[in-house]
């Protein structure tokens, strides 16, 4: 079987497979709805009047969501496809409902999503709600959620020093284990906290400065030295 017929092979299927979505999306559960979404946004699938009519049936099911199931959605639209006013704002009102059943992945998800979204009024309100759930789970994120929910706040300048208190510290707990990116990361969020108190984050600035040296001057298996830019977006 030649490219060409193996591509439109797939495209017959995928066509398919949206006419069913389309047909029977209220037989489907919210976490299934995210994953189809996600899904058609990767595949370059973008239909809007089958977006809409998915958005529908997850905004009428949002009411009962969990809290994965929240973050799931948040996953699925994050710089993928737009999310009505009107879903969002369900979405963070569930979230505060739900939101000491969140676990590490789901706080970091759901942070970096609503970051990533056009303003809404309710967002600053839902960021506040969240700190304390960030503080108590502090100890248990990994590298990469910690310093990506706390940029969230800082890109945002939202977040209260104790928020970044807790949060640099359990970053800094982890700073033996952290990859290239993460210490990147590290060192973005870190010049962004121009709303807080950043002093007392001299002596992590400067582990990170050092982690960064050390990286740079790996040899690569081809010979290399360096390491490439990593995008930050």
């Amino acid at each position: 079987m030649c490219i060409r017929d193996r591509y439109m092979g797939f495209n017959a299927l995928f066509s398919k497979a949206k006419e069913v979505i389309a047909e029977r999306a209220d037989l489907f559960d919210l976490r299934h709805l995210s994953i189809i979404v996600w899904s058609l946004c990767n595949a370059n699938a973008y239909d809007k009047d089958l977006f809409v009519k998915i958005e529908d049936h997850i905004s009428n099911k949002i009411p009962e969501a969990s809290a994965k199931e929240c973050s799931l959605i948040i996953w699925a639209y994050t710089n993928n496809v737009p999310m009505q006013y009107g879903t969002i704002k369900k979405l963070c009102k569930q979230v505060i409902e739900k939101k000491e059943d969140l676990d590490t992945w789901d706080l970091s998800t759901i942070l970096w999503g609503l970051s990533k979204l056009d303003p809404f009024s309710e967002r600053a309100q839902t960021f506040q709600e969240l700190e304390p759930v960030l503080q108590n789970l502090a100890e248990e994120f990994s590298a990469y959620e910690i310093i990506t929910s706390l940029r969230a706040f800082a890109e945002l300048q939202l977040g209260s020093q104790q928020t970044f208190d807790v949060g640099f510290s359990a970053y800094q707990g982890l700073l033996d284990t952290i990859n290239y990116q993460e210490t990147v990361l590290g060192i973005y969020v870190l010049g962004l906290c121009t709303h807080v108190d950043i002093t007392k984050y001299n002596g992590l600035f400067s582990q990170l400065q050092e982690r960064m040296e050390k990286f740079k001057s790996l040899v690569l298996v081809d010979g290399k030295q360096g390491l490439s830019l990593i995008h930050i977006s």
